[in-house]
């Protein structure tokens, strides 16, 4: 099976949905981001399906970059704070400006988000392949700008103008179990990973939250989070900063809670959802699974074998090819179809029939870890598909 096979598999729905959006929208084409960049000011840009990389609400603006390339970057600007996430796919459309600091913006930026079927905001729906001429998505965009930010209100010279740096990668400190993320101090920047969601709520001053805890035993944390967590079984990821709420409770403010800053860190709340690699590895051996734009993390050509992740996700699964093809490098984003698969030591790996290369990237840092969670932890144990933490 070659590579127009695994379009295939992650394109196939792209082609008629895309049709839908493009009739809905009027655009045939959408605007890149560098693209954008070198428009003049007072040009009115389209950009369809980028990925929300930095929220900001004072002043109130985000950043975006192409789902692909995390080195082209927009700043839009708006009229107010709008309830998007870092990570988030999104559709903006402004006015170029050039800011008193020299860097592009879009402005009087207005923002749509994407729903599923039914209804629900989408915070990381399956990005396009390089070229596509439309993001693949089941409904038109859901405008969350208000009136205001409909219309360009002209180049905005600011006295402490936004930046487009892009704020901290990812969590400080990987955590394998509720346990140590509880142990962090206010302020450590936390990751979870594969964590049962017991429960949801909504805090009359934070707003709502969700019950994060293990498997086994009885250590919990709130997650407070605006993404709607509703029903979910599991969490693939979850990552924001250790806070106190009113009752000096340690908890994780995601994109939302006590303490909330984002302009310093915004985490993560991501279910298992199908194309995650999360979702991989809860499937039975020999199950077909297709990942798109996951990014490098390592690569072992001696073994045949190499190593991805989530965008801004610690979550990783290991990927064997007896041909694996060569000008791979870490930080590449690749497409891959399969199916999984179990090592006799446990580890979830995927058995790949084809593995194509999206677009180069940036080769991740490090995470940080204590010597405790270097061997991992407990991920789902039921069955063939749990998978023991390394201890020692």
């Amino acid at each position: 099976m070659g590579n127009a096979s695994l379009r295939a598999v992650f394109g196939a729905v792209a082609v008629v949905l895309a049709l839908s959006l493009c009739a809905e929208g009027g655009v045939t084409t959408p605007t890149t981001v560098l693209a954008a960049l070198s428009s003049r000011d007072g040009a009115i840009v389209n950009l369809t399906g980028v990925v929300v990389d930095k929220v900001v609400s004072n002043p109130p603006y985000i950043v975006v970059r192409e789902p692909w390339s995390s080195e082209i970057r927009l700043i839009v600007l708006l009229a107010a704070p709008v309830a998007v996430h870092r990570w988030q796919a999104v559709s903006v459309s402004g006015e170029m400006s050039t800011l008193a600091s020299g860097e592009r913006a879009l402005s009087g930026g207005a923002v749509s988000v994407y729903t599923d079927a039914s209804g629900h905001i989408m915070l990381a729906p399956l990005p396009p392949l390089p070229g596509g001429t439309c993001f693949p998505l089941l409904n038109a965009p859901l405008d969350l700008s208000s009136g205001s930010q409909q219309g360009g209100t002209g180049p905005q010279l600011l006295s402490d103008p936004p930046s487009s740096d892009p704020p901290p990668d990812g969590a400080e400190y990987v955590c394998a179990t509720v346990a140590e993320a509880l142990a962090r101090d206010v302020g450590d920047t936390v990751q979870l990973t594969a964590k049962v969601v017991s429960g949801t709520g909504d805090d009359a001053t934070y707003g709502g939250y969700a019950v994060i805890g293990e498997e086994e035993g009885s250590d919990v944390i709130r997650a407070f989070t605006a993404a709607d967590l509703t029903g979910a079984s599991r969490a693939a990821v979850i990552t924001g900063t250790i806070a106190l709420d009113s009752n000096a409770v340690k908890v994780i403010s995601v994109d939302s809670g006590p303490g909330y800053a984002p302009q310093e860190f915004s985490g993560i709340a991501a279910l298992c959802v199908a194309g995650s690699i999360c979702n991989a590895k809860l499937s039975p051996d020999a199950t077909t699974v297709g990942l798109s734009s996951k990014i490098v993390s390592l690569i072992l050509p001696d073994e045949g074998a190499l190593y991805v992740h989530e965008p801004g996700m610690a979550l990783g699964l290991r990927v064997e090819m007896s041909n694996l093809p060569g000008g791979l490098a870490a930080g590449d984003f690749v497409n891959i179809l399969g199916a999984m698969a179990t090592t006799s030591a446990g580890e979830r790996y995927l058995v790949a029939t084809d593995l194509e290369k999206q677009s180069a990237g940036v080769a991740p840092r490090p995470l940080v870890m204590t010597n405790s969670t270097a061997g991992g932890g407990d991920w789902y144990l039921q069955g063939r598909l749990a998978q023991r933490a390394v201890r020692g």
